[in-house]
């Protein structure tokens, strides 16, 4: 499989006039307490490119307000070159002999799903972590190879529509999560690098697996990631 990569640069040079708030001025609870950051990401490996592009809200927790709780949006894409997928039910998940394998050549899943998460500030720089919640994913039918008893058959697959967090491998669909470090080159704009774990998965015609009757069959991709994120402080002003 062959990826064409297309570098996109963000140049955005800007000064901004800030006005100071008198100390005496109470701020009431409102959307203008919340850090508004829209990011852009790649995660990758030899074989594996995911991108993604997040809304996000950052809630400062505290009187320094250095925690705070994300909650967001994130549209990722996912593309991939012969991977192994095997039984996702929990009972039988990397349970060896119990599970059974599909290997697609061309793996491609997208989807959309509400985020949550954290981060905590030092001085310039954050330490975060975010993971997909609930959501949907999408993608063309892809002829897979599938493997039980050391017999291989061809078979039509599907992605899995729906999405969600039920921890671990009771986890249903594509599920992204982000381990990063950020630095801020400026007060609205940083950087970040960190790990990404991914899955993904797809759907088989019931029936073709005699584990009772299972359909749903998942990979695991470790990545690293690299973002970069844009704060537009007054887009509520």
């Amino acid at each position: 499989m062959k990826f064409c990569i297309s570098a996109i640069i963000l140049v955005i040079i800007a000064k901004y006039s800030y006005g100071q708030v008198a100390s005496d001025t109470i701020l009431k609870p409102s959307i203008m307490s919340v850090n508004h950051h829209f990011d852009l990401s790649a995660a990758f490996n030899d074989k594996t490119l995911l991108t993604s592009l997040m809304w996000n809200h950052h809630i400062g927790i505290g009187k320094k307000a250095k925690f705070k709780i994300t909650y967001g949006v994130r549209v990722s894409n996912f593309y991939s070159k012969d991977v192994i997928y095997t039984s996702a039910p929990s009972k039988y998940w990397l349970k060896g002999n119990l599970s059974d394998t599909l290997s697609i050549s061309a793996p491609q899943v997208n989807n959309l799903t509400l985020l949550i998460g954290f981060r905590y500030s030092i001085g310039r720089f954050d330490i975060g972590f975010n993971i997909d919640g609930i959501g949907v994913s999408y993608g063309g039918q892809k002829e897979a190879e599938f493997t039980k008893n050391n017999t291989k058959t061809k078979q039509d697959t599907e992605v899995s529509q729906l999405t969600a967090l039920l921890i671990g491998a009771n986890d249903r669909g594509m599920l992204k999560s982000e381990l990063y470090v950020a630095y801020h080159i400026f007060e609205d704009i940083y950087v970040r690098i960190g790990i990404s774990d991914i899955f993904t998965e797809y759907k088989t015609p019931l029936g073709i697996s005699d584990t009772n009757g299972n359909d749903r069959f998942r990979a695991e991709t470790k990545l690293f990631v690299a973002g970069i994120s844009y704060c537009p402080k007054h887009i509520f002003k």
